[in-house]
């Protein structure tokens, strides 16, 4: 009863996910399209964050929406694996906004005033995005700069470090985060190689104590033990995953009142091995019941959290 419930609960979930994904290819498509005042409004809003990345951020919001329709469950933008993405992203916005700055007549890019020409950065930036729907055209000859974000975060990097200064701190970013990226991609890696050459060890260790075992087993017995395992194996996918672990429904139960999960408690809380309790994990996270592992070694209940997200 509770699997169907669950089961039930997860469908609906994956078609909310999926009706998200074709309402966001819709807007996507709009924006890149020219269909009047719906298109101009939908760039207008694109380009009040991005300024002119506006086509950039309009195709990759066209790749999440397929992406919502095909894999039907979100990403999670929260995580801090994002967190270097997101400071290169504005750091090109904000190199992509000194030319503006520049451009400005009225400003003396050397003597730069932080307040004043901050709220002149801005408000031209507003200004010049509000014309284009004034004059009901949108192309890339007009220079938007990186949108109104960058506009205020340029304006405080040019006062403090001058227009050159500003440039060079964005590029200084771009490559931190581009390195932190990579470092932690390699220890990523590397702790992934660790953990599968662990699960191998126990794996031959628990092989060779089968055959300590199976040495005081007669003979006919082990020739008919073998048929049946060569016959369970050739059958092997045609059994649900579910009937091949007993104790699934029960870590169902338990696991759907939790917050967070690990591998270390199917064991303390099952007495199972680490195989067997990697495998459960495995499956509950081909399921969508938890999440991907976090580097504290804990997954993150996701039905409980999407039921959360439903009732509000």
């Amino acid at each position: 009863m509770l699997k169907k419930k669950i089961k039930d609960e997860k469908e609906e979930i994956e078609s909310f996910y999926a009706l998200l994904g074709f309402l966001l290819l819709i807007i996507a498509f709009l924006g890149g399209c020219s269909f009047g005042k719906v298109s101009l409004f939908i760039k207008m809003i694109v380009a009040f964050v991005v300024g002119d990345w506006y086509p950039i951020f309009l195709f990759m919001l066209l790749m999440y929406g397929i992406y919502l329709i095909v894999v039907r469950r979100p990403i999670d933008f929260f995580l801090e694996k994002y967190i270097g993405i997101y400071a290169i992203v504005i750091s090109v916005l904000i190199i992509s906004q000194i030319p503006f700055i520049k451009n400005m007549s009225s400003i003396d890019i050397e003597h730069f005033k932080l307040i004043e020409d901050t709220q002149l950065v801005v408000y031209r930036t507003i200004n010049n995005i509000f014309n284009l729907w004034e004059l009901e055209i949108f192309t890339l000859n007009f220079n938007l700069g990186g949108g109104v974000l960058a506009a205020f975060f340029s304006s405080l990097l040019v006062c403090f470090f001058t227009s050159k200064g500003a440039i060079a701190v964005a590029i200084a970013v771009i490559v931190f985060s581009l390195g932190t990226y990579i470092l932690s991609f390699i220890k990523e890696k590397k702790k992934n190689k660790k953990k599968l050459a662990e699960a191998i060890i126990i794996e031959k260790r628990d092989n060779f104590e089968k055959i300590d075992e199976d040495k005081n087993i007669p003979e006919e017995e082990k020739t008919e033990a073998s048929k049946v395992e060569s016959i369970i194996e050739e059958k092997k996918d045609e059994l649900t995953e579910e009937l091949e672990e007993p104790l699934y429904d029960e870590i169902l139960d338990l696991i759907v009142e939790e917050d967070e999960v690990s591998i270390a408690f199917l064991q303390e809380k099952f007495r199972l091995g680490y195989n067997r309790a990697l495998r459960c994990m495995t499956l509950l996270e081909k399921n969508g019941i938890v999440g991907p592992e976090t580097e504290s070694k804990t997954r993150k209940v996701l039905l409980k959290q999407e039921k959360k997200d439903l009732k509000e």
